[in-house]
């Protein structure tokens, strides 16, 4: 297993400052397989560990990380080529 780890920066748009709260929803694949994950929100920043099977080198890791407050929400996907 190999431990990978993705942070992504959390800001409002109307004053550019750090989001502090609202929920977090991540999702995270391996070549369109599932893999489990630990998410985290806090301080302007969401995070996401993941331990990736051996399997999965050379191959596309997608993750989706989406937050939301009240009734808006944003949605980030980035992909990763897992070394």
């Amino acid at each position: 297993m190999e431990r990978f780890l993705v942070t992504f920066a959390v800001t409002r748009s109307d004053n550019h400052l750090r989001l502090t709260y609202g929920t977090l929803r991540c999702a995270a694949w391996v070549n369109g397989k599932a893999v489990g994950h630990f998410q985290s929100f806090a301080d302007g920043r969401a995070r996401l560990a993941l331990r990736l099977p051996t399997n999965a080198r050379h191959k596309l890791l997608k993750v989706r990380v989406t937050i939301r407050l009240g009734n808006q929400s944003t949605t980030r996907i980035a992909s990763f080529r897992v070394r």
